[in-house]
């Protein structure tokens, strides 16, 4: 069987990656790519036995490597899958896939001629054992019909706004850097798609800071069968880092916060919060995300559980909430 070489461009977030690679038994992590010197000279200093090199471009044509984390900053993003993809080789980018619609129809094109190549993204909420034990719930029909599912990405690193790369970016988007966890993780559970959107942003929590965009935003989805979801990110809270899920149904509620965890099967004042089976945040458990895209290039028949089409789909709704962001109008999803 052959063995697949890999890449990591980006050793921020894409340093996490590497327990992912190394563990796989059919691919070997032989490269590390970042623009910053002295987190190179960090890196190298602990893991000497990779190739350290500072060109993203000359790792992306590099023949010898098969697959690329691309864990670069947003805006890096869409010019290095392009390439990725142009030299043949399977892409795993940390979200945002790109910032912009032009640019993810020029990847939709670009996989479509390259048809070998696979794409997923970094959306690991689908790890976590307490959310797969609600889609379970969904699936069976323990809910009955749903009506409103709300999540929230409590990010509580306000610092990451103000002082980060991200306030000095040409464009930064929070519904593209946070709020689409909680979009995968509702179409996932849910296996639908919204057909609208509106929403709504500001940067009360950060103002006065040099971040130019909102720290904060709040999206409406609606669904064909009358669901509604409402999903806010928020940047500058004072609050842990924590995804809240609140998900109810007519027969059934569902609820995860910060004070607790559990499900509701009943309206009485004396109702009592059934333990949940499932653990969160399962912060071990994010690599699967990796691992499954690895085990679906490797066998060429396992889907992997964060699959192209959910890229696709979640980068289209939160392309069309931006969008009724900056219009401040409810706009019908276009899926690319």
């Amino acid at each position: 069987m052959k063995r697949y070489k890999a890449a990591i461009i980006g050793l921020g977030v894409g340093e996490r990656h590497m327990e992912s690679y190394v563990a796989h038994p059919d691919v070997d992590l032989i490269t590390l790519c970042d623009f910053d010197g002295g987190k190179l000279k960090d890196i190298s200093s602990r893991y000497p036995e990779y190739n350290f090199i500072d060109d993203a471009r000359s790792v992306l044509e590099d023949k010898e490597i098969d697959i690329v984390s691309v864990a670069s900053y947003d805006n890096h993003h869409f010019d290095q899958i392009k390439l990725a993809i142009g030299n043949g080789k399977h892409v795993y980018v940390e979200k945002p896939i790109c910032l912009y619609a032009d640019e993810l129809r020029a990847i939709r094109s670009l996989l479509r001629k390259h048809s070998n190549i696979q794409l997923s993204s970094n959306l690991t909420l689908r790890t976590c054992s307490l959310f797969s034990e609600v889609k379970n719930a969904i699936e069976m029909g323990d809910f009955g019909d749903l009506y409103f599912i709300r999540g929230d990405y409590l990010w509580g690193r306000k610092h990451k706004l103000t002082d980060g790369w991200r306030k000095d970016m040409p464009f930064y988007s929070i519904v593209y850097g946070a709020a689409i966890h909680l979009i995968d993780l509702v179409l996932w559970m849910t296996n639908m798609l919204p057909v609208q959107v509106h929403g709504y942003s500001n940067n009360i929590a950060t103002r006065g800071s040099d971040l130019k965009y909102s720290d904060f935003a709040s999206v409406q989805l609606l669904f064909e069968n009358g669901l509604i979801a409402e999903i806010s990110a928020h940047g500058g809270c004072v609050h842990p880092h924590f995804h809240q899920l609140q998900v109810f149904g007519f027969e059934k509620s569902f609820t995860n916060t910060i004070t607790g965890q559990g499900w509701l099967d009943g309206s009485e004042s004396d109702t009592v919060v059934r333990e949940a089976k499932g653990e969160y945040p399962s912060k071990m458990e994010r690599g699967k995300a990796l691992t499954s895209f690895l085990d679906a290039i490797v066998t060429g028949k396992n889907r992997p559980l964060v699959d192209q089409e959910a890229v696709f789909n979640a980068m289209s709704i939160c392309l069309s909430a931006e969008r009724a962001i900056q219009t401040g109008r409810e706009m019908t999803i276009e899926y690319i």
